[in-house]
């Protein structure tokens, strides 16, 4: 499973921005409505199992939790950096799901244990949490080539309630990370075949609805008004 936000664009009208304001300079407005919208993404079919929606001034954490009622004790759930929050991430293990979360750059977990594989085990939640939540972390070094050649290297820190290194080695669970994309190829096909939705060129009675979202390889072709 994995877990990612996007914004869509949605049509100027009073019916819309007294819940999804425009943006706001110092004294003027500009651009469209913005919608939140937060999808749970079944990866390998991309099928949306649940989604929740709202205003952006609303962060993806607040959407995102509204998601987990959807979660067991088989399913893994992948998500990115902006998505590695004590609270959430005690939430999604309160489900009996496990998670497995790429770490945002200003969080520096000090180790406690280090694990034969290279990763170890960390404490998160201070300040946040009553009780301290036990995470595995996995440091890794991703590079990639472009097409004109040029090389890029990152560090990537992961961050996962599956702590035991003989049943989760690292490097498969950094290998697994990558099933990540399938949110973003997901959000890819509601975008392009589903545009009706954010194209503010169809009337109102004709506007697909959020709460209507299937299966993303189930969408139906894109309105010629909005390519």
């Amino acid at each position: 499973m994995a877990v990612d936000g996007t914004l869509l664009h949605l049509p100027d009208e009073e019916a819309l921005t007294w819940r999804c304001p425009k943006r706001a300079g110092e004294s003027v407005e500009f651009g469209y409505p913005l919608l939140r919208l937060l999808v749970l993404v079944e990866c390998g079919t991309r099928a949306v199992l649940a989604a929740a929606f709202g205003p952006e001034s609303d962060g993806e954490l607040t959407y995102a939790g509204r998601l987990l009622n959807v979660l067991d004790r088989t399913m893994l759930l992948l998500a990115d950096a902006g998505f590695d929050g004590a609270e959430f991430a005690r939430d999604v293990q309160t489900t009996g799901a496990q998670f497995l979360v790429r770490s945002s750059a200003r969080r520096i977990p000090t180790p406690f244990r280090h694990l034969g594989d290279g990763s170890y085990l960390a404490r998160i939640g201070y300040g946040v949490l009553p009780v301290l939540l036990t995470v595995r972390v996995i440091e890794a070094s991703v590079t990639v080539t472009l097409a004109d050649g040029t090389v890029r290297t990152e560090q990537w820190r992961l961050l996962t309630s599956l702590l035991d290194p003989a049943a989760h080695p690292a490097a498969g669970l950094v290998d697994l990370y990558h099933e990540r994309w399938q949110s973003e190829t997901t959000y890819f096909s509601i975008k392009a075949t589903n545009a009706g939705w954010a194209c503010p060129a169809l009337s109102q009675p004709d506007r697909p609805r959020p709460g209507g979202l299937r299966p993303a390889h189930h969408l139906p072709g894109p309105d010629p008004r909005c390519r």
